[in-house]
């Protein structure tokens, strides 16, 4: 026989001789374990093109047991689809590998209307669901169907067996993180814009202010005939006015530059973009540990958003130290093994009370916020993780030993060679 439950259909030669009971306790066990684990089991066979199909692949698809899978191929599927999938599982045999392919299947009445495929693959590994939409609607099914080809003994490929998996989940999960993606990246556009105007704002009214002053005495020279006096006063004006220029040129270089692709950034542009953005008191505040010898070395980002993530991470220590200690940015390099590679590291550390055991190991939740009562939304360290590792570094969390937290950065350096 080649149902399921007789010999054709995974069978052995152990199986072949064991009472009628014994195989139907067997495929009883068999089916509930696929019921419990939403996977189904089938064979095609290519001398007749037939596919068998397990009882649960049957009632989830309301499919017969046995059918011509070039028919259903060509029926439900389009013909660029359906030659995606020939094409993967013929590259599967020829290499005599394993192949995976996900479809999504859509069901009208209790009965399969139509399929497409996620870019097909023969990595058993593939992403679930990839290249697929996702809705909530009931009538649309997920499957992940993994196989590998079968050979006879004089090895010539005879078919393929293998199993198929409902993974709806997985392709909603995906989905919501594409989104939750999509949502960061619309917070670091809009926190990007919010540090720039305000840094923009407070560096060029801190230059203005004076300048009127100044513009005062200038006039009030003047009315005495104190010609020094008032030349004096008009050049501070006309440094004032040059210095705000170029601090408006600054702030819209880096919004220009923080929509292109990633650049070399040196750690002493990162300082003097700091020296414009970050407030004065805050400013005066850090201890700045950056050798001389490494200002040069550069890391892959975006100036934008390396001022973005450096004022999000001194904002975050001077709000943990409220007395007023010193904050410190330390930059070093280090040197990794395997795969070889040095590394700019970054910490920003302050001398407040530590990361408590469950912010070491939620602080990255999207939502998680130890602010409570406050303005404090949690997104901070979450979009400094999606920016620094879309500039191929990574973030930790630590507590000093003589108290305080550190963030730090880890950024591949960057030299000309490279």
């Amino acid at each position: 026989g080649t149902g399921f439950g007789g010999t054709g259909f995974g069978g052995t030669e152990s199986a072949q001789s064991t009472s009628q009971g014994e195989i139907r306790d067997l495929t009883a066990r068999i089916e509930r374990l696929e019921e419990a684990g939403q996977v189904g089991t089938w064979h095609l066979d290519l001398r007749s093109t037939r596919i068998e199909v397990s009882p649960w692949l049957q009632r989830t698809l309301e499919i017969p047991d046995c059918f011509d899978f070039d028919v259903a191929l060509n029926q439900f599927f389009s013909s660029a689809d359906a030659e995606s999938i020939v094409r993967v599982m013929a590259e599967a045999a020829a290499e005599a590998m394993p192949f995976t392919i996900v479809t999504q299947v859509e069901v009208v009445d209790g009965r399969v209307v139509s399929g497409r495929t996620a870019p097909a693959s023969s990595d058993p590994d593939a992403d679930a669901g990839e290249g697929l939409g996702s809705d909530d609607s009931l009538d649309r099914m997920w499957f992940r169907h993994r196989g590998e080809p079968q050979r006879d003994s004089f090895g010539g490929l005879v078919g393929y067996i293998g199993v198929s998996q409902r993974i709806d989940h997985e392709v909603r999960a995906g989905a919501e993180r594409h989104a939750f993606h999509q949502t960061l990246q619309r917070v670091q556009r809009d926190e990007a814009g919010s540090y720039l105007a305000g840094g923009l704002a407070h560096e060029v009214s801190n230059l203005l202010q004076p300048a009127l002053l100044m513009c005062g005495m200038a006039a009030a020279a003047v009315a005495v005939e104190d010609s020094e006096r008032a030349t004096r006063y008009i050049e501070r004006v006309e440094t004032a006015i040059r210095r705000s220029a170029e601090v408006v040129s600054s702030t819209l270089e880096l919004a220009r530059v923080d929509s292109e692709e990633l650049v070399p950034v040196s750690l002493g542009a990162m300082v003097q973009d700091l020296e414009i953005f970050l407030d004065p008191h805050l400013f005066g505040r850090v201890q700045w540990e950056i050798p001389d010898e490494i200002h040069a070395l550069s890391f892959l980002a975006t100036r934008a958003g390396v001022v973005q993530v450096s004022l999000n991470l001194l904002k975050n220590a001077s709000e943990a130290s409220p007395g007023g200690e010193p904050i410190t940015l330390q930059a070093r390099v280090e040197t990794r093994v395997s795969p070889f590679r040095e590394m700019i590291v970054l910490d920003f550390c302050d001398h407040g009370a530590g990361f408590t055991a469950e912010a070491l190991t939620r602080a990255f939740d999207p939502r998680f916020t130890t602010r409570f009562g406050t303005t404090g939304n949690g997104l901070g360290l979450a979009v400094v993780r999606t920016m620094v590792e879309r500039w191929g570094g990574t973030v930790s969390l630590s507590n000093r030993t003589d108290g305080g937290a550190c963030v730090s950065l880890r950024v591949p350096v960057v030299r000309a060679e490279s």
